[in-house]
């Protein structure tokens, strides 16, 4: 007697129906974990980051104490090409120092899950537009 239902399929194969490839980055729209990285079952109850699985399947095995670092600086890229094995300090050392529009990061907050940098320009920038909307909503209400 043989196994029931279908084959199973190793988690490379399942992960590429996730991928979207670009000119530049592969980039993961499938599960993802809070801090942006996806994730990928590999049995019923281990689940592996996919940055990695890419990485050990077209690279080979990450050496022990080192880390995948995303030269792209994408979280959800999974491009080999994007993909080195670093330490720890280097990195931390490459994270990023600006936010999306050019300023610095000015503190960073405690977050519910993590600590988040904020760009206080950018933050200060959404304050202002969410008073803004607030006080045009209340003076057209007023005025019906």
């Amino acid at each position: 007697m043989g196994l029931r239902g279908p084959k199973p399929v190793s988690p490379l194969k399942r992960a590429w129906k996730w991928v979207h490839c670009t000119d530049t980055c592969w980039l993961w729209f499938g599960c993802k974990a809070y801090n942006g990285y996806g994730w990928i079952g590999v049995s019923n109850d281990k689940h592996i980051h996919v940055h990695r699985l890419f990485y050990t399947s077209y690279i080979g095995p990450i050496p022990k104490g080192l880390e995948i670092d995303h030269i792209c600086r994408r979280r959800n890229c999974v491009n080999p090409d994007h993909l080195r094995a670093v330490t720890h300090a280097e990195n931390m050392k490459n994270l990023k120092l600006l936010c999306a529009h050019g300023h610095e990061y000015s503190y960073t907050k405690k977050t519910e899950r993590a600590y988040e940098r904020i760009c206080r320009t950018c933050n200060n920038r959404r304050q202002r537009q969410y008073k803004r909307r607030q006080h045009e909503q209340r003076a057209t209400s007023q005025q019906s």
